[in-house]
């Protein structure tokens, strides 16, 4: 992300997108909220190294002068990594999220879940069903033959609003399919500004172009 943000920076124009797509696992360290890396390892000398924080990823795209979007595929429920990582409560994991989100300007985040839910994986999809909604309101996963309409005004352009309201009815019912009736996985979507939903100003961002 860092080299990336660096790469294009002196290229982004103020209309520009910036959209940072993450799929990890997350941990706590002391009262820091971590995502694994590629190849992550508990080890002392490791995790570090091999993980970045929520912190990291705003402090990175904080210089950034346009629109920004931050979407997260992670479970917002289970605080400790696999193999050692740190201890925290749900609501640890969920005051620091909402704090930086608080701190940092602008940003919009879209998360795959809601507070204290697993964000599912399964064979079946060969990813998440966050992502897997995401792909196939791409039309990457075949035809979408659900009854919910992704391109609402039918111009065949998505915006961020189209995505959201698609993947927050799409991953409930896949969910629901492949997991069981009594599980439940309902993304979200917050700005910096604490706004509800519906006061989200910058959701209308056209993000896809449809063929």
């Amino acid at each position: 992300v860092d080299i990336g943000v660096k790469y294009i920076g002196k290229k982004i124009m103020k209309k520009d997108v910036v959209l940072v797509y993450i799929s990890s696992h997350g941990f706590m360290r002391g009262d820091k909220t971590y995502l694994q890396g590629y190849g992550y390892s508990s080890h002392e000398n490791l995790w570090k190294v091999s993980s970045i924080s929520y912190q990291d990823i705003y402090d990175i795209l904080e210089p950034v002068k346009c629109h920004r979007l931050l979407f997260i595929d992670a479970c917002r429920n289970d605080p400790t990594s696999p193999g050692g990582g740190g201890k925290g409560t749900v609501e640890d994991v969920n005051r620091y999220v909402w704090d930086l989100m608080n701190s940092h300007k602008d940003i919009i985040t879209i998360n795959s879940s809601s507070s204290g839910q697993i964000s599912y994986e399964d064979k079946q999809w060969e990813n998440g069903a966050f992502t897997q909604a995401i792909l196939e309101a791409f039309g990457k996963e075949g035809k979408n033959n659900t009854t919910i309409k992704v391109d609402q005004n039918g111009d065949r352009v998505i915006t961020v609003e189209e995505l959201f309201n698609y993947i927050q009815q799409r991953v409930p019912s896949i969910v629901k399919e492949v997991k069981g009736e009594t599980q439940k996985q309902k993304p979200t979507i917050t700005n910096s500004k604490n706004e509800a939903e519906d006061k989200i100003k910058t959701k209308n961002i056209p993000i896809y172009l449809l063929k």
